[in-house]
């Protein structure tokens, strides 16, 4: 009979989920996340990684008389991209371990541990994906409007979860109110409420207890994903499109219209002259989108391909029929945005021994129990960041209109 206790339990979960395993499960729950690329190109250094950057392509071709001047080259202007990983921490809990433990038996004590790491796995996912959507910050909504404890939001309605612990901030970085718990989330009406909303006003973004201090300033917490980086202004990774051009992302205002075939093909044509793709090696181009716009596409694709491709059918790959590579869902994605690009130009920078893994590194074992072992706690971590590597390989196509009814 094996006996479990402090001197074992650590290395065997240890061992059992290392970070290969918990990737998997990781990937398992976002199909996202398994399709961003780990960077191969950067250089880590002491404050984050490096890559090179490149903001002229060559435009100095001209028809010309034969005996005329050569025309002048534009030389490359290469800067220097900052990517800063950023820390991300999970927390276990699991209660009433005594009994696990006295019972010496593997068979019971192992399903305990399964189901408190796939769980910290989904959420973890969850999280990750959330963060490639939202600011650096780490803001997951902003309040349009307070009544009693009940918040109607102005984005990221499925960014909230029931128990989830939230700080209210105002623009100027200072937390309002108390630390609160959503205790309802309507998706319907754009609603949640939460236990106490004291102070809470319009304009003030809702974060993740913990995630900023609250002090008067914001902190560069979350990653900078595709939110900042496929935006036509703003500095990203260090380098100011203002003045380096091409450095500057595609952004198509769609004004209210809704999204189809040709609101995807506007942006598979910005994409092919931007970054000189032909139509045929578009298919590595996808298209990352909310499941409400994926079924407005699909509805729209369908009653017009019926009549002339009467084998095509609802749900039929729509990617294929516009000419792009693959499309992405994400119940995390705005609601009236779509992105499309490379997703080789969209990557995770993870610093050595980076990757979600059971932390040993923060001054406590794997597991460390509590209250005669009547609990166990641990916490999972990574030091990563996704990133746009090329903002002129992605488009934006923003104010899209929200056809279908939550």
């Amino acid at each position: 009979m094996v006996i479990l206790d402090s001197s074992n339990l650590a290395g065997l979960t240890k061992n059992i989920y290392g970070p290969a395993e918990l990737k998997n499960l990781f990937n398992l729950a976002s199909p996202l996340n398994a399709r961003i690329g780990s960077a191969t190109q950067g250089t880590l250094g002491g404050a984050g990684f490096f890559f090179a950057v490149k903001d002229k392509i060559n435009n100095s071709g001209l028809f010309t008389n034969p005996d005329g001047q050569v025309p002048t080259a534009l030389a490359f202007d290469v800067q220097q991209a900052k990517v800063v990983p950023k820390a991300y921490m999970i927390s276990n809990e699991v209660t009433a371990f005594a009994a696990e433990l006295a019972s010496g038996n593997l068979s019971s004590f192992v399903p305990v541990v399964t189901e408190a790491i796939a769980d910290s796995m989904a959420a973890a996912a969850a999280d990750h994906e959330v963060a490639v959507f939202g600011d650096n910050t780490g803001k997951i909504g902003t309040i349009a409007s307070v009544a009693g404890t009940v918040i109607t939001l102005t984005d990221g309605i499925t960014n909230f979860r029931v128990g989830m612990p939230v700080d209210a901030i105002n623009i100027t970085g200072t937390q309002v109110g108390a630390s609160t718990t959503v205790t309802d989330v309507n998706y319907v009406n754009n609603t949640i409420t939460v236990a106490v909303s004291t102070s809470f006003a319009a304009t003030n973004g809702l974060y993740r207890t913990g995630t900023q201090a609250g002090a008067g300033t914001f902190a560069d917490r979350s990653f900078d994903g595709l939110t900042a980086g496929v935006a036509d202004s703003g500095t990203y990774l260090n380098i100011d499109p203002a003045s380096y051009p091409r450095w500057k992302g595609n952004v198509e205002n769609c004004q209210g219209a809704p999204l189809d075939e040709d609101v995807l093909e506007r942006a598979k044509v910005r994409l092919m002259q931007e970054i000189g793709r032909s139509r045929n090696a578009m298919n590595d181009v996808a298209v990352i989108l909310n499941p409400r716009q994926y079924r407005a596409l699909q509805l729209s694709s369908y009653s017009r391909s019926r009549y002339d491709m009467p084998n095509r059918v609802l749900g039929a790959d729509v990617s294929g029929f516009v000419g792009l590579g693959e499309i992405i869902e994400s119940p995390f994605a705005p609601e009236d945005a779509v992105y499309v690009g490379d997703m080789d130009e969209l990557q995770r920078f993870e610093t050595p021994n980076g990757a979600l893994q059971i932390s040993t590194d923060l001054g406590m074992p794997e597991w460390r129990f509590v209250t005669d072992y009547l609990k166990a706690r641990m916490i999972i971590r990574s030091f990563s960041n996704v990133v746009v590597t090329n903002r002129r390989a992605w488009v934006k196509l923003s104010n899209l209109g929200n056809t279908l009814s939550r």
